[in-house]
């Protein structure tokens, strides 16, 4: 795992400019629930209960359970959401996936239909920046000339739940 914090600052773009967010959605698969948990909190395991263990209050996931479930839902999620969006993938100039692992952002290359060229990754410099991994790849996509004004753009990642977002936007 990689350390980042991020913090965005979103405003009305001028006029002249093309910059907009264009279409966003966010699906909960039930199905993948069982796959990551924190046991502990709440009522069932407060964490002044005696019999709460602190390994209880850390999260736990079954990392090759969702990836495979991630797998075969990630497509069809695309496709949707794609369609909502009006968009095709040929016309989005640059992908900006949430960094979980080289097999995921993979996934999204070959198995999706994106060309490398099209997808961001800092993975092997910064590793696995969990719920930062998206903005700050956008930033230094941003910062090194990889993504200009007026570029389509695609945002998506995935958490526990299992649960996927994607967002379409110009730049």
């Amino acid at each position: 795992f990689g350390d980042a914090a991020v913090a965005a600052v979103v405003t009305r773009a001028e006029p002249h400019e093309p910059s907009a967010i264009c279409h966003a959605r966010f699906q909960t698969y039930h199905s993948g629930a069982d796959l990551t948990a924190v046991l502990g909190g709440g009522t069932r395991h407060h964490p002044n209960d005696p019999a709460t263990t602190p390994e209880m209050n850390l999260f736990h996931m079954d990392g090759p359970g969702v990836f495979k479930k991630a797998a075969r839902i990630v497509g069809p999620f695309l496709d949707t959401f794609l369609h909502e969006a009006g968009w095709t993938r040929e016309a989005i100039d640059y992908v900006v996936p949430h960094q979980a692992s080289r097999h995921g952002i993979e996934l999204l290359t070959a198995r999706l239909g994106f060309r490398s060229e099209q997808v961001f990754s800092n993975l092997p410099l910064r590793g696995n920046c969990i719920a930062a991994s998206i903005p700050l790849g956008l930033a230094e996509a941003v910062a090194t000339g990889q993504v200009q004004r007026g570029h389509r753009l695609l945002l998506m990642g995935t958490g526990a739940g299992l649960t996927i977002g994607a967002m379409t936007l110009v730049f």
